[in-house]
């Protein structure tokens, strides 16, 4: 019985780990805050990062009007 609680309690913290990471690519405030980084070293790349974290964001405000 102590086995089976024990498996239960790590497969339930390793789930909550899991879903904390993400898959295969930067999260939007990752993005930012590489452009920003290379703001002071190359511009190019910089906004390679915003166009990157603007096709991530879902905010109205960001949309061409």
């Amino acid at each position: 019985m102590k086995n089976h609680i024990l498996i239960a309690t790590l497969l339930l913290f390793c789930g909550f780990a899991a879903m904390g990471q993400p898959l295969n690519r930067p999260t939007y405030a990752m993005m930012i805050n590489t452009a920003e980084e290379q703001m002071g070293k190359d511009y190019y790349r910089a906004l390679e990062w915003y166009e990157k974290a603007y096709e991530e964001s879902k905010d109205i405000e960001l949309v061409i009007k």
